[in-house]
């Protein structure tokens, strides 16, 4: 089996290490990415599409989440362990009101899931990326721009390429090339553009990182803080243990309207951030925005419910099938997940001998479906909820949202009555034992037939 996956991001190339572990008699197995990777310091020199369409612009910081780490360890712990080394290991979320209240803490180890505790790591986007990156031999990723996926006459897949070089053939083709998925038009052809194409939020975010001596709650609590105020959000974290003079943050806002395509002003930018939080009372919070400058700029994009992520051979996974809110604090986590399940299932039908490759291809993409979807779909669900908090409201909805935040905490059943228990749905999830029950159940319906 020939296997191309577009998108070298965290998706694409966790996918082609779990692939080369579970299948590793699959050894034709091509990334494609549109952008050879760079760290980007500055957006000075970055237009919009830049900033809109490559996975491998390697910029900002994240965190990945226990259910994330977990995928991380299963896949190879060196991986794991190379993350969390780079990164700040949390043991807590700290929410704050813009008063300068603290309304809660949250622990972010998962260890009531009974699978292995993990916690939440605190990183640059760079830095997950290069501890993956640097498991896959250079000569797996081609770096040209894939602009067209089609069935040729043979049946097979056809990849064709901006640049014009000749073109490409594959029997499956994953793609984790983001939320303006080249794969995805492959799929839905043209009703791509007109039912499918991606959907603007209203939010916009900036951050970056700036040298900083990290406040010693911060260090001593290793804690990700989270501020809530009338006029946006502001979050803040180390994003390294052997860096605690640098802080990593970052700022969500309403906005109607998308930044433009072709430029991006970053000096209205840099006004407005002040103008929002510069009153707040953080001390942190005053210092950072009078004097940080922009790493990113990023209009929250995300990708409408499909009603399939697959179909012909192509697949699509991570932000190409479901791109979430940053709200959920699940998007790497979430490809991560799509990553381990696509290659189980995979192993799963190619190991019955019955069934041919564009069979276990069929199968894989709508098992992977059936399972993945219902909980990406929680998840989109909650995260717009909380969506809302982050967009400007008056003094009376602020103050609802700071007493909620505590007692979501202080009374947890309040909590658990009000959004559910968030870490048992978030972190509880097990890819082995979803793909298990799915098969399970699929033998028991084909011999009671």
């Amino acid at each position: 089996m020939k296997i191309a996956i577009v998108g070298a991001g965290i998706s694409g190339l966790s996918t082609y290490l779990h692939l080369r572990k579970l299948l590793p008699s699959i050894t034709d197995i091509t990334i494609y990415e549109s952008h050879r990777p760079r760290t980007v310091s500055s957006l000075e020199s970055q237009n919009y599409e830049d900033l809109t369409f490559s996975t491998a612009i390697v910029g900002g910081g994240l965190g990945v989440s226990p259910n994330g780490m977990r995928v991380l360890r299963d896949l190879d712990p060196e991986i794991h362990d190379a993350v969390v080394a780079q990164g700040f290991l949390c043991d807590d979320f700290t929410f704050k009101g813009a008063n300068g209240w603290t309304l809660s803490k949250v622990p972010t180890s998962d260890k009531r899931v009974d699978l292995g505790e993990e916690k939440c790591v605190s990183s640059t986007r760079h830095g997950v990326w290069l501890c993956l990156k640097n498991r896959v031999p250079d000569q797996q990723i081609e770096y040209k721009c894939v602009n067209d996926v089609r069935v040729g006459a043979n049946g097979k897949l056809v990849l064709s390429f901006t640049d014009g070089s000749p073109e490409a053939t594959a029997d499956f083709v994953i793609g984790a090339d983001g939320v303006r998925s080249t794969v995805k038009k492959g799929i839905f052809g043209a009703e791509d553009a007109a039912k499918y194409a991606p959907v603007y939020e209203g939010v916009v975010g900036v951050g970056g990182f700036i040298d900083f001596d990290v406040p010693e709650e911060v260090l001593r609590e290793k804690t990700m803080v989270f501020t809530f105020g009338g006029t946006g959000f502001f979050g803040y974290a180390p994003h390294s243990s052997s860096a605690d003079n640098r802080l990593m943050w970052w700022s969500t806002f309403q906005a109607d309207t998308a930044p433009e395509r072709g430029s991006i002003d970053l000096v209205a930018y840099r006004k407005q951030l002040v103008e929002r939080h510069g009153h707040w009372k953080d001390p942190v919070i005053q210092k950072v925005v009078k004097q940080a400058e922009f790493d990113t700029v990023y209009p929250t994009w995300t990708t409408p419910e499909l009603p399939t992520w697959g179909e012909n051979g192509m697949l699509l996974i991570g932000d190409a099938g479901h791109a979430l809110q940053p709200t959920s604090g699940q998007g790497v986590s979430c490809g991560l997940e799509d990553s381990q399940t696509l290659a189980l299932l995979l192993k799963h039908y190619l190991s019955d001998g019955s069934v041919s490759e564009v069979d276990a291809v069929k199968r894989t993409s709508k098992a992977f479906y059936a399972i993945r979807h219902p909980r990406v779909a929680a998840i989109a669900k909650q995260s717009r909820k909380l969506d809302g908090k982050k967009l400007n409201q008056g003094a009376v909805m602020e103050y609802i949202l700071y007493f909620m935040l505590w007692s979501i905490v202080k009374f947890p059943s309040v909590g658990k009555l009000l959004i559910g228990d968030q870490m048992k749905m978030l972190y509880g999830w097990s890819a082995e034992e979803e793909v298990r029950k799915y098969v399970g159940k699929e033998d028991a319906t084909a011999s009671s037939t």
